[in-house]
């Protein structure tokens, strides 16, 4: 009898064990069942995002002159693009080592200009005297009224230093009139469109700062032109549209030692003077000159008066008035940063 209770008690424990063993073989058969099922559903979920992407990049590139042009814009807009982003990674989105890298570098900038206690410069631009002859020589009489900034600045300094660079402005009621000098035995010169690649001359215009709207203007020591209308938005970096001055007129002068960039271009081809209204003395207007000096794989750049960042930073443009005045007018930088010798 005792042996008989014994071995049914055995029976059910085993019988008990076997049921609990076939409940989890169940149990792991559905979770690994709806584990791939996941599985297989994000894989169909990555390939139809993958496909729509395709399909957005391929209705952007082909949207030009389509009835959808304008809403097609809409694919390019930042906040859309970090939509697709983080459904389609995207190369120039990075990863996040590199995020972290960029974040922690762009901060860096950022306390550079935290340190920064140089105001714009506030200047008055001369009325020439005569109308300088643009022949890239830049040496006739017209230009002994100008303003005149001699010597440079690097980017992100306030240290001076004394050299032969030459930068000069002035105007007129129809046009706005550049000359620069630099020293450099072997220019290097950039054989793209971009040439702001290679060593050249940027002049920025904006003479309306309360849209943030200006042109970029870019020489090449060879006599090229990069010319663009700038836009700038508070939640946005800038955008670029092609624009093609009628009035934009330069010359370029490549010497022994050195370079010469001339030019002008009439306030009716700048924003805020489109209808052809014509500049006043005593207007304001926002603007900065900038030399990029190519030297192997970099390249530095350098301006007339302490400058941060990029030629893209508004905030920190010249304030240049309209002045009437026919007195020699010269501007050294002497009370503007430090100087300093090279």
């Amino acid at each position: 009898m005792f042996m008989k209770q014994t071995f049914i008690n055995i029976f059910q424990r085993t019988f008990y064990i076997k049921i609990r063993l076939i409940y989890l073989l169940i149990a792991a058969g559905i979770f690994l069942s709806t584990g791939l099922v996941i599985s297989v559903m994000h894989l169909i979920i990555a390939r139809e995002d993958a496909n729509r992407e395709r399909r957005l990049i391929n209705l952007v590139q082909n949207s030009e002159n389509q009835p959808y042009q304008w809403k097609a814009k809409e694919i390019s807009f930042p906040h859309v693009r970090l939509r697709r982003s983080l459904l389609v990674p995207h190369k120039d989105i990075g990863n996040p080592e590199g995020n972290r890298h960029f974040l922690d570098d762009l901060e860096k900038e950022i306390q550079i200009g935290l340190n920064w206690q140089e105001s714009p410069a506030e200047i008055d631009m001369p009325h020439a005297v005569k109308t300088p002859e643009v022949d890239g020589i830049a040496e006739d009489e017209a230009w002994n009224n100008s303003l005149n900034f001699k010597g440079e600045y690097p980017l992100n300094s306030k240290d001076k230093i004394q050299d032969d660079s030459e930068w000069k402005l002035c105007w007129d009621e129809n046009f706005i009139y550049f000359t620069c000098s630099f020293t450099d035995k072997s220019p290097e010169i950039s054989n793209s469109e971009r040439i702001y690649e290679g060593d050249s001359f940027e002049l920025f215009i904006m003479p309306e700062e309360r849209y943030h709207t200006y042109v970029e203007l870019v020489f090449s020591p060879d006599g090229r032109q990069y010319t663009k209308w700038v836009t700038q938005s508070e939640k946005g970096r800038y955008e670029i549209a092609d624009y093609k001055p009628e009035s934009l007129t330069i010359a370029t002068n490549q010497k022994e030692n050195s370079f010469v960039i001339e030019g002008k271009i009439a306030f009716h081809d700048l924003p805020a003077y489109l209808r052809g209204n014509s500049p006043k003395t005593g207007e304001q207007l926002r603007l900065m000159m900038l030399r990029i000096d190519k030297s192997g794989d970099g390249f530095k750049k350098f301006t007339p008066v302490p400058f941060l960042y990029d030629g893209h930073n508004i905030f920190g443009y010249m304030k240049i008035t309209l002045q009437k005045t026919i007195e020699k007018f010269q501007h050294t930088n002497h009370d503007i940063g430090k100087g300093s010798k090279q």
